[in-house]
């Protein structure tokens, strides 16, 4: 039975008696919702939900440190990967009869070839010699604070050694290897030259071939046989441009 308000003869209201006759408050709504929803947190049982798990601010930083770690691992892993794979494919000759010798241009001083581009003058010269080809289609334009374009030099050098100029051609455009590809495919085009060999650096090798095929030249890779870089250190250096400029290729095109 309730209880009447000694005063106001109503009954009161929160309350009910125990055994013992003494009045206890009863329990609000919001202090057993509270508990229920206590209860569900825990996970407790018959609650039908699963137990919340905090984790510290300490464990949490070091569980992001430990992702950076393996990041960095897979990340170095990669590049070693990469490296290797540069690096090998450089080391094989793949020339074979084409149409022309496309040589990939390089820096030149005043009309002196730098020792990187003289080699690959040299190497493109050799395989017109041995018969792979009967047309060289050097490139390369005006570098900055130079009068003559990288193309011209080369055919210069073609020139002293004897080749006769119908057999050589040249673009004075490009500034970048990309570039490089993309002139001397106009200049294929425009003499109906059909398959070429690509001569550069062995490094420098593997980028060329593949942005050659994008392009859509038909074409086999013919490395120097010997490079200024001769040292390990400026052949890491070398390896480690390519690399980095092969990502730079892979995510802009360019």
């Amino acid at each position: 039975t309730r209880d009447l308000n000694p005063i106001y003869n109503v009954p009161m209201l929160g309350t009910h008696k125990t055994a013992l006759g003494n009045l206890l408050p009863a329990p609000s709504r919001s202090r057993k919702v509270a508990t229920n929803l206590n209860r569900k947190r825990r996970g407790a049982p018959g609650s039908g939900c699963q137990a919340y798990t905090f984790v510290p601010a300490k464990d949490m930083r070091s569980r992001i440190k430990r992702i950076v770690i393996w990041l960095l691992i897979a990340g170095l892993a990669w590049c070693i990967i990469l490296g290797t794979i540069v690096w090998r494919y450089g080391t094989h000759d793949r020339a074979a009869k084409s149409d022309c010798i496309i040589v990939l241009g390089a820096a030149v001083q005043g009309t002196t070839a730098s020792p990187v581009f003289e080699e690959r003058i040299r190497h493109g010269i050799s395989l017109y010699d041995s018969g792979y080809a009967p047309k060289l289609v050097f490139t390369g334009g005006i570098g900055d604070g130079q009068i003559h374009s990288e193309a011209s030099v080369g055919r210069s050098a073609a020139i002293q050694h004897g080749i006769p100029t119908a057999h050589i051609l040249v673009e004075e455009k490009s500034r970048t290897t990309q570039q490089n590809l993309s002139e001397a495919l106009v200049v294929m085009r425009q003499y109906g030259i059909m398959s070429a060999i690509i001569v550069s650096d062995p490094l420098h090798m593997k980028r060329s071939m593949m942005m050659a095929d994008d392009l859509d030249i038909a074409a086999v890779s013919s490395p120097t046989p010997t490079s200024r870089y001769r040292s390990l250190k400026t052949q890491l250096g070398f390896l480690l441009r390519e690399i980095y400029f092969i990502h730079h290729y892979c995510a802009t095109g360019h």
